[in-house]
């Protein structure tokens, strides 16, 4: 019905110019119309008495025959449509459309008449009860519609009134992130708190969070490795500069770029590898051979000198007016030839390669090869060096220290002593000099030997464990790179 209701508004209608064709039985004929007119166009009558002829006489009685095809029949009343007597049971009326006999009354309300409207489903008209005549009469007791009369046709209109409401699920969220209210029968829209939409809202200013907007909520990650402040990037370094840049610890040197726009800005070295940081350069030990990531890696025999380790690489540097003479290592098993005294069978000085400063070892007091410092009761020993000369300017001793244990004086005692013609001297201690701990690192001690200047000595390593604890499972103490050091000439 719809298809054949489109067609007579395309090619029935008044002031339609169109060339139709002759469509299937069951659709709508279609015929060619002039501007202005609803007559069908005609040709010359030889072709038109010629074409007729092949459908003379058997057109419906709603249809005649033009052009050889059976169109339908003009008309201006119903009756012209249907033949006397409404023709056979069971058929269906034919009705005067628009000047077309058609098998439906009408488009829309305007083609029927008064008192009637059309059936949008079945194109006919039908008649309607008397309507409204004012518009009170079409008041539906919601106070979110307008309502209104349409006297002509006596039909009630109803408006919807913008953001009106009875209840909040009447107000249309517009946005993620609003909240919809019903107040007083109006829609009111908020903003919801700690609410996003993408990350930018989310920032927060802090440089070690990432800021992410997810299922509209903030989310805060921590970003791993993220510093805050300088202080937290020492490398143990003393010649590079540790900065703390946009969240990321840079370390720096002399002589190497700081600022980049991109990271071959920056270069680097066999033993350095630089990157660009958002405008900072930071450099990062390559690990290739020959390369240092500490002074420990860069110690040397050479008399008046220390091995530094500067960029990430070993270098000499003359000491005055004090510097290393000789260095026991301990390295081997030998201890360089200082002697054990045990005075326990469990706990005792040893060689240590677990734990060391520098080389392959050091020496250790605790339990060998466990993690104990060893029983409470007749637990003490000694380790004693050679007899060597003390350097006659400048005499000293430097060393490396680690110790894990309790840090009361009276639990457990270490320290080092000289032995020089018969006497024995005190020169350093766990609680005068590192005050009981080394915090779980290694440490550097310095000192002096000017009252021994120019003699032979000999240097004596103890610990004393008073009594037992319930703390005893640790490291213990271990030396390593016990260092004699005299006076050096100026220069290197």
């Amino acid at each position: 019905m719809t298809e054949r209701l489109s067609w007579v508004i395309a090619c029935g209608m008044v002031a339609v110019v169109a060339s139709c064709v002759q469509p299937p039985e069951d659709e709508a004929p279609v015929f060619k119309a002039d501007a202005g007119t609803e007559e069908i166009a005609q040709t010359d009558d030889a072709t038109t008495n010629e074409d007729a002829a092949d459908c003379a006489g058997e057109c419906p009685y709603s249809k005649e025959c033009v052009m050889g095809s059976c169109m339908p029949k003009k008309c201006t009343t119903d009756p012209v449509c249907n033949p006397p007597g409404g023709g056979s049971p069971g058929s269906e009326p034919w009705y005067c459309f628009r000047g077309l006999c058609a098998t439906y009354q009408c488009a829309d309300t305007s083609d029927c008449g008064d008192g009637q409207d059309c059936n949008d489903q079945t194109n006919l008209c039908y008649d309607v009860a008397k309507g409204c005549t004012i518009a009170s009469q079409c008041a539906d007791a919601n106070p979110c519609t307008a309502d209104s009369c349409n006297k002509v046709t006596g039909k009630c209109k109803h408006v919807a009134v913008a953001d009106c409401c009875n209840t909040a699920a009447d107000c249309k969220v517009r946005a993620k992130c609003t909240k919809a209210s019903c107040l007083a029968g109006k829609c009111v829209y908020t903003t919801r708190s700690k609410c996003c939409t993408e990350d930018a809202e989310c920032y927060d200013s802090k440089v070690c969070t990432e800021d992410r907007c997810k299922s509209n909520a903030c989310v805060y990650t921590p970003i791993a490795n993220c510093c805050t402040g300088s202080g937290s990037c020492d490398d143990d370094d003393a010649t590079s500069e540790d900065i703390c840049h946009a969240g990321k610890c840079l370390h720096q040197w002399p002589g190497v770029a700081k600022t980049c726009k991109t990271t071959k800005d920056c270069g680097g070295s066999l033993c350095l590898k630089g990157s660009c940081h958002q405008g900072a350069c930071g450099y990062e030990h390559t690990g290739a051979s020959g390369c240092c990531d500490g002074d420990a890696a860069c110690v040397t025999k050479k008399v008046c000198h220390i091995g530094k380790c500067l960029a990430r690489v070993c270098q000499l540097q003359a000491e005055t007016p004090m510097g290393v003479y000789s260095t026991s290592t301990f390295d081997k098993g030998s201890l360089n030839g200082w002697k054990v005294f045990k005075g326990n069978k469990l706990a005792y000085f040893h060689f240590n390669t677990v734990d060391k400063y520098a080389g392959t070892g050091c020496v250790r007091y605790g339990v060998p090869g466990k993690t104990d410092i060893g029983p409470g009761n007749n637990n003490s020993g000694t380790l004693t060096s050679g007899k060597f000369k003390a350097p006659a300017t400048n005499p000293g001793l430097r060393f490396q220290v680690y110790f894990e244990g309790n840090p009361i004086s009276s639990v457990q005692v270490f320290g080092l002593r000289v032995i020089a013609g018969g006497k024995v001297t005190e020169v350093w201690n766990k609680t005068k000099d590192l005050g009981g701990s080394t915090q779980q690192q290694w440490k550097t001690q310095q000192v002096s030997l000017a009252p021994w200047a120019g003699q032979a000595i000999s240097l004596q390593l103890y610990f004393d464990v008073k009594f037992a604890t319930n703390k005893e499972k640790k490291k213990g103490l271990m030396v390593d790179e016990m260092s004699l050091l005299g006076g050096c000439p100026q220069g290197p």
